[in-house]
This record gives C-alpha cells, structure tokens and sequence, in this order.
C-alpha cells in the first residue's frame, strides 16, 4: 500500500508529451490528467517534457530526476470513473498495476500547467484487505500503559504462547492526529497495522499506539489548552513504550528495535540515543520516509507547495480548505513530494 501510494505521488510528473486519454474532458485539468496518464507508462521522460507539464514551483520540491526514478516498473495506470470535472481541477479515480485504487486530485494554474496533486484513498470506507493477516498462532491484544500523566492506549502483537523469548519492535506513527494504525480521521492507510502483521510472519512481536491527541488516547489534560502541547508528552508516550514492550513476557529486552514512520523517525531517533528519557537500550533502528530535512526547511516547502496549489482553487467557485492540502502534504509522501 505504502509504495503504491508513493508511485502514484510521483506520477504526477511522468510522460511523454504525445500521450492523451481519450477519457478525460477536453478542459485544462482535463488534458493534463489525459496526458498523465498516458504519460506514465512510457517512462523515463525527457526532463523537457516534464517541465512542459508542471509549475516550477512544484518540481523545484518534486526534480524531474526524482520523478523517474519513481515511474521506473510502473503499469499502465487505467482511469476508472470521474467524480468532479472544472476547468481547472478534476477528481478522478484510477486502478495501477496489481489492481489498486487511488482518487486523484488534479488542479492547474492559469497557464494550463500542474500546480496542485493529490492521491488518497477511495472515499469508500476501507475494507482493511491491504493489511496482511497475523502469523498463525498470533494475538493482537489490546493494551494500556501510562505516560505523563495520561493512560495510553495501544496494541500488543505477540505470540499466543512462547517458548523463548523473541525480539520486539515499537511501531511510531507519522505526524497529526495519526491513530496506532497511522490513520487520521478521513484517510485509512492502515500503515503500521500491516507493518506490525509483516513481522509477526518474522517471529516479531510490535506494539504500536494512539499518541497523544489521536485514537482512544485524546487529548486528555490538553484538551482545553492543545497550544500548551510540546514535545516533552510526545517523548514520554515513546520511552513508556518502550519500557512496556520491554517488559512483556514474550520479548527479549535485549533485542529491541524502533521503526518511525514520516514524523515518528524523530521519536525513534530520540529513542535510539537515549535522548528521549528513561527507556531500554535500542537495539535497532528502522527509519520509514523519515524526515530528511531541517524541520525549518520542511515546512518552508509544505507552504510553497500549500502557496501553489491553491492558486487554482482560488479562481474556482467551490472553495477546499487550504489546511487538508497542508494535512497531507505534512503527513508523508503518499500525498506529499518525496521529501516533504
């Protein structure tokens, strides 16, 4: 699910400059989304013709090198249904290699160019079929411990029964209200939920957890004061589970790992130097689209993305908040450039 995500975000930038989907409307949004898709099944792609599609602005944050390299293998992708056709933005829905789904968001400026792209999850519910089953004999158990002062609640994916103790990973979800499966409130990914069934075929027991202000967790004493939030409750709930997770019956403290998925590789990197409190010594250390910039740098590209995409939506009658954009984009690069 993850890479998949992440092809069709760099699908945005793939083709050729004589491909068209006779399917799309023979508007602006229409004709770049036709020579989109066209365009992908016949990488790699001159880097002309991929500054011929898209705004500067948004390849100086996807380069037209990255762009390829991320097309390299990728079926044809086949347009499924439309489901909002302007003249500058079209929502259509489309099928990749393997048969997967994505909703595609397509904007341009007013020079007919790309300047805003969005892929997500159907809008139909998630049938929860991209989350492999556990290993046999595998429980996901339901578990609480404590952390600054809040309860914290999570899942414990462990052997039923053991005959020794086995390693045990900590799963650390991405940034916003990111729940222990890394969903948020309107997209279901179900990241860690499959990550943690993977490794349970691996003899891996995980715990993963609802953060602070996400899932079954809320915002407990933060709940009428969220600005007095820093990092400090966030580096508690990952050192306390860690020390749990240590502690189960079924692991070897000895051989512990942390994986951080976009934002979590920030806690899992505190974790893994001993940084982030009291806690069990790491014994590895799994970094997933982390963060490769300085946060600083990071955000000052969220918002020039954030800046270019809306320029088509404000000359559009039907206005889409700014902040669901600036969401996905800050989430990971299923939505968001590479390195955003």
């Amino acid at each position: 699910m993850l890479f998949a995500a992440l092809l069709l975000t760099a699908c945005g930038g793939g083709g050729g400059s004589g491909h068209r989907n006779p399917g799309f409307p023979g508007t602006p949004a229409g004709a770049q989304a036709g020579w989109l898709l066209g365009a992908v099944a016949h990488a790699p792609i001159p880097d002309a013709s991929i500054r011929a599609h898209f705004d500067s602005t948004f390849l100086a944050l996807v380069p037209p090198s990255r762009l390829n390299q991320t097309l390299q293998g990728v079926g044809e992708p086949r347009l499924l249904s439309i489901t909002t056709s302007e003249a500058d933005r079209l929502v259509f829905l489309v099928t990749i290699s393997g048969g997967r789904r994505f909703q595609v968001t397509l904007e341009v400026d007013s020079r007919g160019l790309i300047d805003g792209l969005l892929f997500s999850a159907p809008s139909a519910p998630s049938s929860g079929s991209d989350v492999p089953a556990l290993a046999p004999g595998w429980v996901a158990q339901p578990v609480t411990f404590a952390a600054g002062g809040l309860t914290i609640y999570g899942t414990y994916t462990h052997p039923r029964t053991a005959s020794a103790r086995g390693p045990g990973a900590l799963l650390i979800q991405g940034s916003g209200d990111t729940d222990r499966n890394d969903n948020e409130p309107g997209f279901v990914v179900n990241t860690l939920a499959a990550v943690a069934n993977w490794l349970s075929r691996d003899g891996v027991a995980t715990l993963r957890y609802d953060k602070l202000a996400s899932g079954e967790t809320g915002a407990g004493p933060y709940a009428a004061h969220p600005d007095t939030i820093g990092i400090a409750p966030y580096e508690q709930e990952a050192a306390a589970a860690l020390r749990f997770l240590g502690d189960q019956s079924e692991v070897d403290p000895s051989r512990l790992a942390v994986v951080g998925h976009s934002e979590g590789g920030l806690y899992a990197l505190l974790l893994a130097t001993g940084l982030a409190g009291k806690a069990p010594r790491v014994h590895a250390l799994v970094l997933l689209e982390s963060q490769s910039l300085p946060i600083l740098d990071h955000i000052r590209q969220q918002v020039t993305a954030q800046v270019s995409a809306s320029r088509g939506r404000a000359r559009s009658a039907r206005r889409r908040p700014a902040h669901s954009w600036a969401r996905c984009r800050a989430r990971s690069p299923r939505c968001a450039p590479p390195d955003g």
